[in-house]
């Protein structure tokens, strides 16, 4: 019997904890917006940000802003996460930029870009990125929130 109640235990603690697919980062092109309402940004009007996941690049082009870099794959145990549970998180893919980026008279020493998600959306890709740097985010008491959001075309 108490074999029994151990393996209980056991099956489901390994159910409670198996981690939720990730969210993925997306090719496409990508406009600058607000977190609290999703409009442009009228700071960034005119910018628009293209990722390529496959050849590992980032452009940003428009207004003042003429950037691009080479992105680089993060360690899955450094990717950001969103939707905290008791046991588990979801996943957020993240991929560091190789150059600093300067937006806004902001300069983002070691930047990175990563996948904007939750539950619902959990192993699919984001139609929102987060923009930011590792400073913000270990600054930041916000999960799963960066310092730029960014809105698929």
């Amino acid at each position: 019997m108490r074999n029994l109640l151990l393996s209980g235990v056991s099956f489901i603690c390994l159910c409670a904890c198996t981690q939720s697919p990730p969210v993925y980062i997306g090719s496409g092109d990508y406009t600058f917006v607000s977190p609290e309402d999703q409009t442009p940004l009228a700071s960034l009007a005119g910018v628009s940000v293209n990722v390529d996941v496959d050849a590992l690049r980032l452009t940003i082009a428009g207004g003042d802003l003429e950037y691009q870099t080479t992105l680089f794959e993060l360690p899955e145990d450094e990717w950001m996460e969103n939707c905290p549970t008791n046991f588990s998180a979801v996943q957020l893919e993240t991929l560091g930029l190789q150059d600093v980026l300067e937006i806004e008279d902001e300069i983002l020493e070691e930047p990175i870009l990563f996948a904007d998600g939750c539950v619902g959306s959990q192993g699919e890709t984001a139609t929102q990125l987060w923009l930011s740097s590792v400073a913000f985010q270990d600054a930041s008491s916000s999960i799963g929130e960066g310092r730029y959001l960014l809105e698929r075309n």
